[in-house]
């Protein structure tokens, strides 16, 4: 099985407001998605991929 490529100017990235809720202390899932999310290292992912996206832009 082979992974389709796709060209930087026909994709996208949609994240849609993950902060209040997920990445925030107090957000309705902070603690549950917290072990998680250090883990795969989710917050330092997140942090680094909306720049470089930008940036392509």
């Amino acid at each position: 099985m082979t992974s389709p490529a796709y060209k930087a100017d026909g994709t996208a990235l949609l994240i849609v407001d993950p902060y209040n809720d997920f990445m925030s202390e107090g957000g309705k899932l902070y603690e549950a998605i917290k072990p998680t999310a250090d883990q795969s290292g989710l917050f330092d992912n997140l942090r680094q991929i909306i720049p470089a996206v930008r940036a392509m832009i």
